[in-house]
């Protein structure tokens, strides 16, 4: 799920795309087929031997994307999952920050926590960007049944 990369390029979100999909294409053997979801302003950013299905704002309520064995929603905010129970989500969770920043908005802290649990229930695997973020997932959402880890960003 690369359609952050529609925005600003100079956020954390579209270097972190942009870099995981370099990485992975670098990794690529015959064996794994690369698709990345993205916007047709992107069709092609990691070169040849990747499918670009493209991104449409309605795919949220339905995603008509072929079987894939392995989705990657690539932040908490993603809203994009498929459908079929065959195929593994793994969801990464960069921080909780909304916690921190606004402590006393209790009333918005938990709407955006049940819609990160939600997200976290439609998942197999839960992947945090550092070990504070991951102790705070493990304090405010249940992770259970959910395979979990912590892969800090970048790639070597």
């Amino acid at each position: 799920d690369m359609h952050r990369l529609k925005h600003n390029a100079f956020t954390g979100m579209y270097h972190f795309s942009m870099h995981l999909a370099k990485a992975l294409v670098a990794a690529q053997n015959k064996e794994i087929a690369l698709s990345f979801y993205t916007p047709p302003s992107h069709v092609a950013f990691a070169g040849n031997g990747v499918q670009y299905p493209i991104h449409k704002g309605w795919h949220k309520w339905y995603l008509p994307h072929q079987q894939y064995n392995v989705w990657h929603v690539t932040t908490q905010l993603g809203r994009y999952f498929p459908h079929s129970k065959r195929t593994k989500v793994v969801l990464t969770i960069h921080d909780l920050n909304f916690l921190l920043e606004s402590p006393n908005d209790v009333d918005r802290n938990r709407k955006l926590l049940k819609g990160i649990q939600h997200k976290i229930d439609k998942s197999d695997c839960v992947v945090a960007i550092s070990a504070f973020a991951m102790a705070q997932i493990q304090t405010h959402l249940s992770l259970t049944g959910k395979s979990t880890a912590v892969i800090y960003n970048g790639c070597n």
